[in-house]
Order: C-alpha cells, then structure tokens, then sequence
C-alpha cells in the first residue's frame, strides 16, 4: 500500500492543478479498495494519447502541458505504475497496426511498448478484441476494466460482456475534462482498484513489466509441446 500511495503522491505533484481531483479521487479510493481487478484494457486515440493517429501521425499526437493534453500523460503514468505492480495492460484499437508502431517509437512515450500484451489493432469490432485479449490472459471479463474515448465502443462491448466494468474517458479539450474527469470519478475508481489489487511482489525481469512477461513466457511453453 505505501509503494502505490507514494506512487499516486508523485503523480498528484505533476498534475496541472485543474486535474488534481482525478488523483485525490484515487488516493482515497486506495484507502477504501473494491473488489481487485486483474487486468486493464485501453483505447489509444484520445484515450492513451491527444489526437486521431491516423490522420495527424505519430509526431502529432501528444500528451504533454504544452499541449494542453497533460491527462493523457497522466493516464500513461498510472498504466506504468500498474503495469510494474503485476497488473495486465493491453490495447484495444481501430488503427493500422504498422503506424501504432511508429507511435510507441517516440522517446517521450510514457507508457513502455514492453508493458503492453496484447495489442489489437485493427479495424474490426472492440468486442473481438476483448475476447482475444482474455483468451490470452485467460481470466474472466469480471477480473478486467476497458477504457475508452467513444461511447459506442463501450456500449458495444458492454452488449458482449456485460461482466466488465468499462469506463469512458473524459472527451474535449483540457479545460473541460478537469470537471468531466470529477463529475465521472466514479469510473476511474476502477482503475485505482487495480492499482490497490496488484500483486505486491514486483513482477518486472529483462526490462518487461508486470504480467506481460509472465503471459509471453507461457504462449512460448505453449507453442514448443
């Protein structure tokens, strides 16, 4: 419990202050813990990062004060901090896979390409991404949170499974996702469940972080009987 307080604590400090509820929300519900989710999976564009990859490319998207998409890099703060406590990340979205690429190749990614398994990417249904991504991880829809921008992918994976908690992240430019980040605090409460239910051993070796090595170790033994 320290390990992830000091965790929100450092992030609370690099925080415009305009999102500072977002991060009190998350302290306090560290202190009040749900039920443990096992796995997160998000959505990239306007979620992950600012911006539409496929129509600015992998140099204009951003998430950085400058820019005034700072709670994106938030966001990609708090995914790490999951992602080395033991909780599984994946992706889930509609892109050509080779520019995601090209994006997770930039030195001020946040978010480490190697704390990410699976990705889905591709422009099919969100649903068939999530069923993909819990074979992999083998758990159920119940143990896992889907975060994403567009209200219709979440109500089309809600049609499906109907188990996962899926959260919609604050849309708009950075003066109004302060007050919808608050008003909706509620939906990021599921994050910070994770946080508190990750494992407390660090499970991070070869510069791969949390289950993701554990996952990609497995589906090797699998493929070599």
């Amino acid at each position: 419990f320290y390990v992830a307080l000091t965790r929100a604590t450092q992030l609370l400090a690099i925080v415009h202050s305009g999102h500072s509820s977002f991060v009190a929300e998350l302290l306090a519900d560290l202190i009040h813990p749900k039920l443990p989710k096992k796995g997160l999976i998000t959505d990239l564009d306007d979620t992950l990062w600012h911006g539409i990859l496929g129509e600015i490319g992998p140099s204009g998207i951003s998430w950085d004060l400058d820019n005034k998409s700072q709670i994106h890099g938030l966001y990609q703060r708090m995914l790490y901090a999951l992602a080395e406590s033991g909780v599984l990340i994946a992706l889930a979205s509609k892109n050509d896979p080779r520019v995601v690429d090209d994006a997770f190749k930039r030195k001020d990614m946040i978010l480490p390409n190697d704390c990410i398994f699976p990705k889905e990417i591709h422009w099919g249904q969100k649903s068939e991404s999530v069923t993909r991504i819990l074979q992999t991880w083998n758990i159920g829809a119940d143990s896992v949170v889907f975060i994403d921008d567009s209200p219709m992918d979440l109500a089309e994976v809600k049609s499906v499974y109907p188990e996962i908690e899926c959260i919609l992240f604050p849309a708009g430019d950075a003066q109004r996702k302060a007050p919808s980040v608050s008003s909706s605090q509620s939906s990021f409460k599921a994050a910070a469940r994770v946080w508190r239910a990750a494992p407390r051993r660090r499970w991070r070796r070869g510069g791969l972080c949390g289950l993701s090595l554990l996952v990609r170790q497995e589906r090797r033994r699998t493929r070599a009987l």
